[in-house]
């Protein structure tokens, strides 16, 4: 994989940070601002989840009726066959979207590890600049696993400053390591060191800094020097676009959608693009989304609208799963409780811990120098199980800085990790709009 010989003399485009001026409406709102192309990947086992997206794309975006849509499909995918794309144009209102189907290869992938519930179809979007004309310099990658609910136009027109792609922070994984840095947590295992991590899920690329800076090249690079990575390709992009990609609002990638009920939240709160991260999908009635309902309202558009019959036993699906979650949460503490009853040599080395802990933690409040001399704010001795660091003040501009405040020694649990990504979450519903609030 090599870059576009015939665009390497290309200049990259001057953004430094210009204001885009969009004309808006009386609310403020940008209005009648051309997109710029939007790019999709996949294969047969996500065709229903392709027409989805693109009805929902279609139905808030009618301003930029046609739609510039090109979709990367496997060569060798013979599911998604021509009645199959057919039902998917169809499935978008009449004159909406200009679509495309543009044939990939990524055979040369298979080697690599990825996540279980994740085809091979994830690496389409490092080929992205070879799918695409030279002459685009910018297009807007999507998942295919999520819902459309806003205008995109200032998305497609937002400024990089220079950067090769705008993303949105991932809602799990940049939380655990701006976390991990402040001493709250562990690092996390096998996931590149970055400034900031983002998810690929929304990305707004600058093909031409894309080609010029080899960031596909780096990316495969990445893969096959990491094989152990566990984020596939994200991880890939995350290191090779290293402090090279512009933060952009959490409502353009919102991903709490595992504890948020979307259709909920207030207008001047909801996201524009609603990410559906995770093996759990609000089509898979295992997952007991509470946004299946919003989603089925714009499956029920599509060709690929799901019969009486399948929500009849999709919905008993879901109340099974349901009661079954229940049962584990209230089955896993009692099993606990009758645990720490049956063993209680355990239970006096869990309270031995605690108490050192609390001891550790007592002795950095005071000042106290240690036996190695360490005095507050240096690493020293903790009991086992436990992290010792500097305790940072809380950020207020972090999402996690509820989370921050720590004593020094502090166990790291299942509670802790919880607190972090419920703070993390309370931080990005409260950004959830791309513009200030009044």
């Amino acid at each position: 994989m090599k870059p576009d010989s015939s665009n390497a003399a290309a200049q990259v485009v001057d953004q430094r940070c210009p204001a885009t001026v969009l004309p808006t409406d009386p609310i403020g709102v940008a209005t009648r601002s051309a997109c710029c192309p939007i790019v999709l990947a996949c294969d047969s086992a996500y065709a229903m989840p392709l027409a989805t997206t693109l009805a929902s794309l279609a139905e808030h975006n009618q301003h930029h009726w046609p739609l510039r849509v090109t979709v990367l499909v496997d060569a060798q995918d013979i599911g998604l066959d021509a009645a199959t794309r057919a039902r998917v144009l169809h499935s978008a209102p009449a004159g909406s979207l200009r679509l495309s189907w543009a044939t990939v290869d990524p055979s040369g992938f298979d080697t690599l590890v990825r996540p279980a519930h994740v085809s091979r179809m994830t690496y389409a979007r490092l080929l992205l600049a070879q799918a695409l004309p030279t002459e685009v310099e910018r297009a807007l990658y999507l998942d295919c696993d999520l819902l459309v609910l806003g205008d995109l136009a200032a998305l497609c027109n937002s400024p990089l400053c220079g950067a090769t792609l705008g993303a949105v922070p991932d809602f799990h994984i940049d939380a655990h390591l701006q976390a991990a840095r402040c001493g709250v947590c562990r690092p996390p295992t096998c996931i590149p060191d970055v400034r900031q991590y983002f998810n690929a899920g929304v990305l707004l690329v600058d093909l031409t800094a894309w080609r010029q800076r080899g960031v596909a090249e780096r990316a495969v690079h990445y893969l096959r020097e990491h094989p152990d990575t566990p984020y596939a390709d994200q991880d890939a992009l995350n290191r090779a676009c290293d402090q090279d990609w512009t933060a952009l609002a959490p409502a353009w990638n919102f991903q709490p959608h595992h504890c948020t009920r979307v259709d909920r939240l207030p207008a001047e709160r909801r996201p524009h693009i609603v990410h559906f991260i995770t093996a759990s999908k609000p089509w898979l009635p295992a997952s007991t989304s509470l946004n299946a309902a919003l989603y089925n309202r714009y499956r029920d558009s599509t060709c690929f609208r799901a019969s009486h019959t399948e929500k009849v036993a999709a919905a008993v699906q879901t109340l099974g799963w349901r009661i079954k979650h229940r049962f584990n949460r209230w089955l896993t503490p009692a099993m606990a409780a009758t645990k720490r009853k049956a063993d209680p040599p355990l239970a006096s080395r869990r309270a031995g811990a605690s108490g050192a802990s609390d001891a550790a933690g007592a002795a950095g409040d005071s000042g106290a120098a240690d036996a190695s001399g360490n005095t507050q704010g240096k690493p020293g001795t903790a009991a086992p199980g436990t992290v010792t660091g500097v305790a940072c003040a809380p950020d207020p501009a972090t999402p996690c800085a509820a989370a921050q405040a720590r004593p020094i020694g502090m166990p790291l649990d299942g509670t802790r990790r919880r607190l972090i990504l419920s703070a993390a979450a309370r931080g990005h519903r409260a950004l959830a709009t791309p513009w200030p609030r009044t």
